[in-house]
């Protein structure tokens, strides 16, 4: 890879670095005031703790029809949904029952109750075996739309609206898909086509026949991925829906939004966009996140990516793959505790590193990766400094503490701001005594064999230009000796007073004679 070729060409950059608008970077002491009585330097924890600080929430109940009748969603509840018809008035209070309640279940939960899709023609006479199962499916979006409750059941159940999506999967079934929220990227424009995940409860059959039903499944949100490098990589893009960017996110059925400081750290609301994003980061091979956004890089013909617009603007910037270059001056290994992201993910550490770019003016951007170069040791401080390029997803604005200088006994530092992105890697950068020697020796032989042409070009025109000079003055000396000869009437054979005879050639005149001429 040429990461040492671009870290030379991001150096270049540096007379014409942009000039950072007054970042984010302040202290949050009023925000503090907002959290209320909330211990925030107890209550948050670095960017990897997200998964310690929320411990598994798997219910032990023994599946998921046990949850519904853990909510009073029994089998008799269940058996008076009506097979092969659309939802009527008594289908919807059932329909709007699961909604509610499917809302409330957790990753963990889906992992360890959803069930791959089994045989449905062969379950087409016995629909109640099937009742209040989680299913886990796959195929494309066909359609999405929104349906209104009725009033007087939306003002009990506080759910006004659902929409009924319809996803085909590769055998050719169709199913019929109630979800209590879709994508908020799929307004205006439904995204048909894209590959969609529905882990739903099966209802009833929403139609079809025999030889080809029509599953109706339940569930809170459909899983989307975009044809994007993210949604390639398996990463759920509706979860960004979660991730309060700029202060806010979509209100979702799941839980309060977070307000004051808390938007700023990794909470049980964006816990699972955090990991499936680094998840997703660590399923790319080795250097091609780095490729990808070099060649997006190139396309938009800056040598660096300008870090202002992450401070500044991080709502458009969410999900956007940057490539950075700069000095990172802390990078601890984060443990992962939580046997939940363990299992489904399969991650057990990563790392948290503090970068500082050319323009980000000695503000950190905080990387989070899989894996560091070989070599590369673990520290911060002042001492502390190892140069590297990262190319990674940008998450959120994170808020956190600076680190407390040796002599500083005092109060704890104030809250700052900075961008939280997360990548597969780090690559390391050459040393600036040692960068690309090769380079800079071709750059040197370059610059001296055109020197030497230089100097070439120089004798050769100056001594073009004496050469002529010299004819012409020989030309006009021969000239004067001519006319002085035909004046004369005679020529002789004697050697003249100079004692030449005729042929030798002429002496130099003296040197007055050039000057006058």
């Amino acid at each position: 890879m040429s990461v040492d070729r671009d870290r030379r060409i991001a150096n270049s950059a540096r007379s014409r670095a942009m000039v950072l608008a007054p970042m984010v970077v302040m202290s949050l002491a009023f925000l503090a005031d907002m959290a209320g009585a909330m211990n925030a330097e107890d209550a948050v924890p670095p960017p990897a703790a997200a998964g310690q600080a929320q411990p598994s929430t798997a219910s032990p109940l023994a599946g998921m029809r046990d949850f519904l009748a853990a909510f009073g969603i029994g089998e008799s509840s269940l058996a008076r949904a009506k097979d092969g018809q659309p939802v009527d008035q008594e289908d919807e209070e059932l329909l709007v029952r699961l909604l509610d309640r499917v809302s409330a279940l957790q990753p963990a939960d889906i992992a360890d109750w959803a069930e791959t899709p089994p045989a449905w023609r062969s379950y087409w006479e016995q629909p109640a075996a099937l009742r209040g199962r989680l299913f886990a499916i796959e195929g494309r979006l066909r359609d999405a739309q929104a349906a209104d409750v009725t009033p007087e059941l939306a003002a009990r159940s506080g759910i006004s609206r659902y929409y009924i999506c319809t996803v085909a999967d590769e055998l050719g079934l169709t199913y019929s898909v109630y979800a209590r929220r879709i994508p908020a990227a799929w307004s205006p424009r439904i995204p048909e086509g894209d590959r969609v995940r529905v882990s739903g409860i099966f209802m009833k059959w929403s139609g079809g026949s025999p030889d080809s039903p029509q599953p109706l499944l339940v569930t809170d949100r459909p899983a989307w991925f975009p044809d994007n490098l993210l949604g390639r990589l398996g990463m759920d893009c509706a979860l960004l829906d979660d991730v309060p960017v700029g202060g806010k996110s979509q209100t979702g059925a799941g839980g309060d939004e977070p307000t004051g400081l808390e938007r700023f750290f990794l909470t049980g609301r964006d816990r699972e966009a955090f990991y499936q994003m680094l998840a997703a980061a660590g399923r790319a091979r080795p250097g091609e996140l780095y490729e990808q956004a070099r060649r997006e890089l190139e396309k938009s013909g800056t040598p660096v990516f300008p870090v202002v617009k992450l401070f500044n603007e991080p709502a458009s910037q969410l999900g956007r793959l940057v490539l950075l270059y700069g000095t990172a001056r802390r990078i601890e290994k984060i443990e992962v505790q939580d046997a939940d992201i363990r299992r489904r993910f399969g991650i057990t550490h990563y790392y948290s590193i503090y970068l500082f770019t050319q323009d980000s003016q000695n503000n950190p951007l905080v990387c989070c990766v899989r894996e560091l170069p070989p070599g590369i040791p673990l520290g911060e401080g002042p001492r502390y400094a190892t140069d590297l390029a990262v190319a990674a997803f940008f998450y959120k604005t994170w808020g956190y503490r600076p680190e407390r200088a040796s002599s500083d006994t005092g109060s704890p530092t104030p809250w700052q701001l900075a961008p939280l992105l997360i990548g597969r890697e780090a690559l390391p950068l050459a040393k600036a005594d040692s960068r690309n020697t090769a380079a800079l020796t071709g750059i040197f032989i370059t610059g001296l064999l055109l020197v030497v042409l230089l100097v070439w070009l120089w004798v050769w025109v100056v001594s073009r230009r004496d050469r002529a000079a010299l004819s012409e003055l020989r030309r006009r000396i021969g000239g004067t000796s001519a006319a002085a000869t035909t004046s004369g009437g005679e020529t002789s054979d004697e050697p003249n007073a100079a004692g030449r005879a005729e042929g030798d050639s002429p002496e130099r005149p003296p040197d007055d004679s050039i000057a006058e001429m």
